[in-house]
Parts: structure tokens; C-alpha cells; sequence
């Protein structure tokens, strides 16, 4: 009888045992679940953050070749304005 009862204590400590071992594994599960979303975050929002700063930089180029196009365009007008003054003085 005592053998018995060492036998089921035994048992139950076993299953005890494998229950703390499923709730370490499941736990540990989630865990790792946990990091792979968080990391997946993360390098979506590092993929945003360059998309961000390569729209910035293509809007920089952009503008600073506008601001180009408007200094060319204002010089033009600067030496027609020359030229004309020029010819007027040339025909008096």
C-alpha cells in the first residue's frame, strides 16, 4: 500500500511537472511570438521612415531644380531687359 501511494505521488508529481513544463513552453511560445511581431514592426517602420526621408530628398532635388529653372528664367529677363536698354540707347 505504502509503495502505492509513493507510485500515484509520483505520478502526480510527474504531471505537475509536465504541466509547468507546457505552461514554460507555451509561455515561452508567445514570447517568441511576441518578439517576431515587434520585429516586424519595427522594419516596417524603419521601410516607412526611409521611404520618408527618400521623398524628402526627391522633393528636395525637385524644388532646388525649380528654385535652378526660376534663377535661369529671372537672368534671361535681367539680360533682355539689358539688351533692350541697350538698343535704346543705340538708336538715340
Amino acid at each position: 500500500m505504502a509503495l502505492q501511494q509513493r507510485l500515484a505521488t509520483l505520478k502526480d508529481t510527474v504531471a505537475a511537472a509536465q504541466r509547468v513544463a507546457a505552461a514554460r513552453e507555451a509561455a515561452a511560445a508567445a514570447a517568441i511570438q511576441r518578439n517576431a511581431a515587434n520585429t516586424a514592426a519595427e522594419l516596417r517602420k524603419q521601410d516607412v521612415d526611409k521611404q520618408i526621408n527618400q521623398s524628402e530628398q526627391e522633393a528636395k532635388v525637385v524644388l532646388s531644380n525649380q528654385l535652378f529653372i526660376i534663377f535661369l528664367y529671372k537672368i534671361k529677363q535681367l539680360f533682355s531687359r539689358i539688351l533692350l536698354i541697350i538698343l535704346i540707347i543705340n538708336m538715340t
